[in-house]
């Protein structure tokens, strides 16, 4: 038991923390992906996601500064599965800070 309550309290990795952030504020931003998965508590913004320019530049903003963390992050530090998600989130966040028509589906 001590193992495990010593795995618990040991700190995250950035890049894990920075990966679940990402994940947590894209599925507020995108109410649809969370309710897709499974997640409902953003139903109550479905209707905005339809709205002219809804979420756009604040959206940019936000995503930049997740990419900015991301690129102080060195991935050679991480294991190969950290390495993986910090470069799977980079791409996303690139192609988000470029605009919705650039963002991968998966």
């Amino acid at each position: 038991m001590r193992h495990i309550a010593a795995a618990a309290a040991r700190p995250k990795p950035r890049s894990t923390t920075l990966v679940e952030e990402y994940f947590e504020r894209q599925l507020e931003l995108s109410p649809m992906a969370a309710t897709a998965i499974g997640d409902s508590r953003y139903d109550d913004r479905l209707d905005e996601t339809t709205s002219p320019g809804f979420r756009e530049t604040p959206a940019r903003h936000r995503t930049s500064a997740f990419l900015e963390r991301a690129r102080r992050i060195d991935a050679a530090a991480l294991s190969p599965d950290g390495a993986h998600h910090l470069r799977h989130l980079r791409q996303r966040a690139r192609a988000r800070a470029r605009g919705p028509a650039n963002i991968p589906k998966s």
